[in-house]
């Protein structure tokens, strides 16, 4: 059982107890996490309130054609945008929602494009790579990334 801030490296698992995976990126760029719960009930008042002003606020065009309004998959990706920033460590200062990009990479899993100042942002901590899981359930929606 690995103690609080250990990575590898306890009783019986191989392997020193340091982020070694992050290699020379490690001077440059700390490990950032990032996640976000979305009540399905909830969204779905906001999407009747705000409607298509809304959508197009929040969304990128491939987005809202992926997604072709199903709430659980808007849901999942607003969870993902707002685990981006937390990530970013900025909050939404300065950034605009459309600025993060829930993409599909080429096997199908979710990845995280940025644009304008979030890209910037990212690029400045020394950000290069994203992992992104998205779930649903019936009552509501989640993401986690992982950002180094």
């Amino acid at each position: 059982m690995m103690g609080h801030g250990e990575l590898g490296g306890g009783r019986g698992s191989p392997g020193p107890n340091r982020l070694e995976f992050l290699g020379s990126r490690a001077s440059r760029a700390a490990l950032r996490v990032g996640v976000d719960i979305v009540e399905l009930a909830r969204f779905e008042c906001i999407l009747r309130r705000h409607g298509t002003r809304f959508l197009q606020r929040v969304y990128t065009e491939a987005e809202l054609a992926y997604c072709r309004h199903n709430v659980s998959r808007l849901a999942a990706r607003w969870a993902a945008k707002e685990a981006i920033s937390k990530a970013l460590g900025t909050g939404w200062r300065g950034i605009r929602w459309r600025e993060l990009e829930v993409i599909r990479e080429p096997s199908g899993r979710p990845g995280v494009g940025l644009h304008g100042l979030a890209k910037d942002i990212a690029e400045g901590c020394g950000i290069s790579h994203w992992a992104l899981s998205l779930s649903h359930s019936s009552e509501s929606a989640i993401a986690f990334v992982i950002a180094w």
